[in-house]
C-alpha cells in the first residue's frame, strides 16, 4: 500500500494537470468499481484505503478511460472504467 506521502504526491500531480488526464492505469480500482465487481463476480475482496482513494479521485478527475486489472476478468464498467485481464486495448492518439 502507498504511504500517506505517496497518496498526497498523486493528488499534487493531478492538481498540476488541473485534474484532467486521457487515461488512468492502475492495478486495482475505485470503491464503486469494486462494488460492481463484487456483485457481478461474487468475489470476496476486502475494501482497502486505496479503493477509497481512487473513488475520491474518480469523482474529481476528468478522464477518458480508467483501466485496471487485479481481478482476472475482462469487463466494461460504468463511468468509463475498464477491467482488463486477457483483453488488449489499443490507445489511439
Amino acid at each position: 500500500m502507498p504511504s500517506p506521502e505517496e497518496y498526497q504526491e498523486g493528488i499534487r500531480n493531478l492538481e498540476k494537470n488541473q485534474w484532467r488526464v486521457d487515461y488512468v492505469l492502475t492495478h486495482t480500482c475505485s470503491y464503486d468499481a469494486l462494488q460492481w465487481i463484487k456483485g457481478r463476480y461474487h468475489t470476496n475482496v476486502e475494501v482497502d484505503p486505496m479503493h477509497t482513494y481512487f473513488n475520491e479521485i474518480k469523482f474529481r478527475l476528468d478522464y477518458g478511460k480508467w483501466f485496471f486489472g487485479h481481478f482476472h476478468h475482462n469487463a466494461e464498467l460504468p463511468d468509463e472504467q475498464v477491467l482488463l485481464y486477457e483483453d488488449r486495448v489499443r490507445l489511439d492518439e
